[in-house]
């Protein structure tokens, strides 16, 4: 595919051949226009010359001097003519210059009457011609002649032709120049691009962390953009490095008391097999942790906004078969275009724990908010209340810790608080936990939106 230069110079030099073109073809026919219309008025002013100089005598025969206004017309061959008619198309008068050249000129014409035509010798050669009947009376008898003048086109076409080379040649020259300065132009304005692509190529290579220089305003968003973009895909990798180096290192311990009771043949070091299993239920609460840790996406610069509405009811839909026995009553109060700025899988996971927690402290009722925040217009307030015991304002730090659980009774690996933490932290949001009008916990979390 062409270059964006490449298809610009292209299109650059079409528009400019085709300008240039109507320009020149405008230019060549108004000069040849104009210089017709200046051999018309010089033909025309020989003609009245030569009226000035004529004279017909008594015997009725027409005089005209050797001395005419141009020299021209004394001279064989000269490419000017001059020859007058009378009306019965004889021959009255014809120019020194008229030697050997015979030219069909018109005859007859009325007193007062002229013509402007292009006509050929009996050789072939082109002429224009201009024409124009006289009338003398003599004796009582009226004579009348026809007064033409003709000149060669040979110096007319070479005068069209030296400006023609003339302005096609300006053009062309013109036409180059024009294209080389636009070519560095072009060149000069698609310098950032190129700055760009190398900013890239650095950042793809180690060498550079982002994109760095200064850019023009047109391109100053797509550089911040695809900051943001490197930016976020080296925090999700450098995520996915320390969730695993967190599981290596949080497992090391409880497998290195199993390794060692296997190692024995038996469970001998252990007092109790609770113990045991409590060291492999302390191993799963790890894993599930960190892979949910792991599978938190976070705010990607290529997202899609996600439904609301559509996620709540279908979490809703699966906890109120799981606590059928509870017969829960959920009250929902989500905008029908209310959308999440983020992955679908965060927004299940963030939704989903908070509500599973709902569910699982509630006594009989629930209730999920989730509206666009009156006090910014560019946020997103999710709240979900409850009527069960609460959370304590002491207790709040210590359950948004991993493995921190609001009652050893309840089932759970106590992690759901610390994992909506974390999404809360990717999006830039706020977690604020509180007692509910309910009588139970109300957790309302702000996620901006972004821009």
């Amino acid at each position: 595919m062409l270059s964006i230069n490449s298809r610009l110079v292209i299109a650059a030099t079409f528009v400019l051949a085709a300008f240039l073109g109507l320009t020149g073809w405008t230019l060549d026919k108004a000069y040849w226009d104009s210089a017709q219309t200046a051999l018309r008025e010089r033909l025309e002013a020989y003609m009245y010359a030569l009226i000035a100089a004529s004279e017909l005598r008594d015997d009725g025969h027409l005089h005209i001097p050797e001395d005419l206004p141009d020299a021209r017309f004394s001279t064989p061959g000269s490419g000017l003519y001059a020859e007058v008619r009378a009306h019965d198309s004889s021959s009255a008068w014809r120019s020194k210059s008229s030697l050997g050249v015979a030219i069909g000129y018109p005859f007859g014409l009325s007193r007062g009457e002229s013509g402007f035509a292009q006509l050929a010798t009996a050789a072939g050669q082109a002429v224009y011609t201009f024409n124009f009947g006289l009338a003398w009376e003599v004796g009582g008898k009226e004579r009348a002649f026809t007064f033409s003048v003709a000149e060669s086109l040979n110096a007319f076409d070479d005068q069209i032709a030296a400006f023609r080379q003339s302005l096609w040649g300006s053009l062309l020259i013109g036409s180059v120049l024009l294209l080389a300065v636009q070519g560095t132009i072009l060149r000069w304005g698609l310098s950032p691009l190129r700055r760009l692509v190398d900013g890239l190529s650095a950042v793809e290579q180690g060498k550079a962390q982002a994109i760095e220089g200064k850019y023009p305003k047109e391109l100053n968003g797509l550089t911040a953009r695809l900051n943001e973009f490197i930016a976020n895909e080296r925090t999700h990798l450098e995520r996915y490095r320390n969730a695993l180096d967190d599981l290596a290192h949080s497992l090391k311990t409880p497998l290195a008391v199993i390794q060692g009771a296997v190692e024995q043949g038996s469970a001998e070091g252990f007092t109790h097999k609770e113990e045991l299993r409590e060291h492999i239920d302390r191993m799963k609460q790890i894993v599930d942790y960190h892979l949910q840790r792991a599978a938190t996406s976070g705010r990607l610069t290529l997202k899609t906004s996600v439904p609301v509405q559509t996620t709540v009811q279908r979490i809703v839909g699966s906890l109120a078969k799981v606590y059928a026995a509870k017969m829960i009553e959920c009250q929902i109060d989500v905008a029908a275009d209310c959308v999440f700025d983020g992955e679908q899988g965060d927004l299940m996971e963030l939704l989903g724990n908070l509500l599973d927690n709902a569910f699982k402290w509630a006594r009989r009722r629930v209730a999920i908010s989730v509206r666009p925040d009156p006090t910014a217009s560019a946020a997103l307030a999710i709240v979900i209340e409850d009527d069960g015991p609460g959370i304590d304002s002491a207790a709040v730090e210590r359950l948004l810790q991993r493995g921190a659980k609001g009652s050893e009774e309840m089932p759970g690996q106590g992690i759901g608080l610390a994992v909506v933490q974390d999404i809360v932290d990717v999006y830039g949001g706020t977690l604020d936990i509180e007692r509910s009008p309910l009588g139970g916990a109300r957790l309302q979390i702000q996620l901006p939106q972004r821009q």
